[in-house]
């Protein structure tokens, strides 16, 4: 009886994980997808194994987002140059960020009393599903004195933004059966307009000890802690 009861939990969860990625994979498109795998491979096959060569797959992943978590490994020396560029060329960069446009010094919507008023405009566009860009803004202060300025200046410029319109949330969602952690993940992401910062989402998945052969969990560690 008890074989029986763990065969039907074992495909009741089978059935589960391929109905979520059908449904996440549907959303996304297929150019999307293929992007995503092939990087998810390549990170798999050219990092993940031979950084940890005596590991299973499932092991090695525990063991880098430990690392991560701890700051004993930063998310960049996992990245080759190669990849990158592919990544940063690719449509699905567009559909999971909004990219900075501009970024210059002017009048806060807040009225930010230290800097008289003015703050740094990060200036993003975002590609929404249907292909259309569309602009955003964020605002970032500083104190008032040369370096906080120069500082923060350079930090907009680097920034990225959560594109809430783009299709890799807009799958998420799509996602009848979500987990908790899932649906934690998507509401921070439409809070915040950021994704998960790599150290937080590796402390996260080490402390809730979930299972990171999933099919979505692998993309999100790529998506958060390699590509973020």
């Amino acid at each position: 009886m008890k074989k029986i009861k763990l065969c039907i939990a074992l495909l009741f969860c089978a059935l589960t994980i391929h109905s979520q990625q059908k449904e996440f994979e549907e959303i996304l498109g297929k150019q999307n997808v293929k992007i995503l795998n092939f990087l998810l491979q390549d990170f798999e096959e050219n990092i993940l194994k031979k950084r940890y060569p005596r590991l299973s797959l499932q092991d090695g992943y525990h063991k880098l987002i430990t690392e991560v978590s701890e700051e004993k490994l930063l998310p960049k020396e996992l990245l080759s140059k190669k990849m990158k560029n592919t990544f940063d060329k690719s449509i699905l960069k567009k559909q999971i960020y909004c990219l900075t446009d501009t970024v210059f010094v002017g009048n806060s919507r807040h009225g930010v009393k230290k800097t008289k008023g003015k703050a740094i405009i990060a200036s993003y566009k975002c590609l929404n599903p249907n292909g259309r860009i569309i602009n955003t803004r964020a605002e970032f202060y500083f104190n008032d004195n040369k370096k906080s300025l120069e500082e923060t200046l350079l930090f907009a410029k680097n920034s990225l933004q959560a594109n809430l319109t783009g299709k890799y949330l807009k799958a998420l969602k799509g996602i009848k059966n979500k987990s908790q952690f899932l649906k934690k993940y998507i509401e921070f992401i439409e809070n915040t307009g950021d994704l998960r910062h790599p150290i937080t989402l590796s402390s996260i998945l080490t402390r809730k000890n979930i299972k990171l052969d999933n099919f979505l969990i692998k993309r999100i560690i790529l998506i958060n802690i390699i590509y973020n």
